[in-house]
């Protein structure tokens, strides 16, 4: 399976892992990266329309992108399987933002590969430790996740890929809820730390795109500082394939 992502460093998060956990349970999946740093929906609109090889382009989770790309040149370069797309999170609960970048994407993604899934990635409310204008962390994740939703059913999407629910899921449970002395999923107030937020990301577009064994995938998040345990992968786990069950629903209903 091969998976493009046009995204920006959240996207980069959920690619960290994923082809390492596909592998881990013997299943093939590819995956790439168009990242550039802080890329919105709109600056992703006037790439296409420019053709500039602007992105880098980062192979299975390795951020030493060998060469640019454009996206044209990268939609075209494989028969993808699935290609996702996302808004900046500085934009990511304000519908109006999506619009007209978000059509214009889809239409170029089907146009040049019409067999792939076409995903919408949900990304997630910062930490309660970095200020933002939506008011709580829960009003921010209220936000885009309506916006998301609103913007995959507008575009046809084939899927969310619900990694905001999912980390909105776990900061609910004490181990993961920094209000009560828990592990934060962010590393810095936005971007997913390096242990179980990048994890919760790889894991919840694994279990979107149909990799199997979540339960027992024995891979664990390897890099410099990314301790783990037993009960937060189990947790992550069992919040990942709860929410994606009940994403698929909202995303066809």
């Amino acid at each position: 399976m091969k998976l493009l992502c046009i995204g920006n460093s959240y996207s980069q998060d959920a690619c960290t892992y994923m082809h390492r956990m596909a592998d881990a349970v013997g299943f093939w999946l590819e995956t790439r990266n168009l990242y550039i740093g802080g890329c919105s929906l709109e600056r992703h609109y006037a790439n296409l329309i420019s053709g500039e090889a602007a992105y880098n382009y980062e192979v299975n989770g390795d951020v030493h992108a060998k060469k640019k790309i454009s996206i044209d040149e990268a939609l075209a370069e494989a028969e993808w399987d699935a290609v996702s797309i996302q808004q900046v999170s500085t934009k990511s609960g304000l519908y109006e933002t999506y619009f007209p970048y978000a059509t214009a994407l889809a239409e170029r993604i089907r146009s040049v590969c019409p067999r792939a899934r076409l995903l919408v990635h949900e990304t997630w409310a910062y930490e309660v430790s970095r200020p933002h204008d939506y008011g709580t962390q829960a009003d921010m994740h209220r936000a885009l996740h309506d916006a998301y939703y609103r913007v995959a059913k507008e575009i046809g999407a084939d899927a969310v890929v619900p990694t905001g629910d999912v980390i909105a899921e776990l900061r609910k449970n004490a181990f993961f809820d920094v209000t009560r002395g828990g592990e934060s999923l962010c590393r810095d107030g936005s971007h997913l730390s390096l242990s179980y937020g990048r994890y919760t990301a790889g894991a919840t577009f694994c279990e979107v795109l149909g990799v199997p064994g979540l339960a027992k995938n024995p891979f664990l998040p390897d890099a410099e500082g990314t301790a783990v345990t037993c009960e937060g992968i189990a947790l992550v786990k069992e919040a990942v394939a709860r929410v994606v069950a009940q994403s698929a629903g909202l995303a066809n209903g």
